[in-house]
């Protein structure tokens, strides 16, 4: 709190004496002014207000504290964490890899149609790379340019499906 002209008449009450939140500025540690300051020095009623508030605020501190919750740390598990399940993920991947199969059969004649495309899509990538990594840290680029590339190869794949189903738009 800054002090201003008017502070005097906050800081004294009728009897000439400071009031009870001038006390509590004071025992705050708030500057108050010069004339607060002298007159508490030689007033011991004042000086006796002062200690009163000061202990108060020390036993009101003890006893928010006593009141706090107090936090224990929870207990260690009793077992270990479960490691990954090996078993379940590579019969996963197998599941995935046969039901691959008869795309892969595909694979040579789609692979064929498929270049012009990717060619086609070169500049895009190269365009991509040179922004992502001007403009964002190596975090960011990776997950752009995996971004463009997913973002090409699904077009091309859905561009070269519809063009062998005969499907137009």
């Amino acid at each position: 709190m800054t002090t201003t002209n008017e502070e005097p008449l906050i800081c004294f009450g009728d009897q000439g004496h400071l009031t009870e939140p001038a006390l509590v500025m004071l025992a705050d540690g708030e500057p108050l002014p010069p004339a607060t300051e002298a007159h508490l020095g030689g007033c011991e009623e004042c000086t006796a207000r002062l200690v009163q508030l000061s202990v108060a605020s020390v036993l009101a501190g003890e006893q928010l504290r006593a009141m706090a919750p107090t936090y224990v740390q929870a207990p260690a598990p009793e077992r270990p964490l479960a490691s990954l399940p090996w078993r379940a993920v590579a019969s996963a991947l197998g599941v995935s890899f046969f039901s691959l199969a008869p795309a892969l059969a595909r694979m040579p004649a789609f692979a064929v149609r498929a270049v012009p495309a990717l060619a086609h899509a070169g500049p895009v990538l190269t365009k991509s790379l040179v922004v992502a990594l001007s403009t964002h840290g190596q975090g960011a680029f990776v997950a752009t340019f995996a971004s463009s590339v997913l973002l090409i190869v699904v077009g091309a794949t859905v561009s070269r499906w519809s063009h062998s189903s005969g499907v137009t738009s």
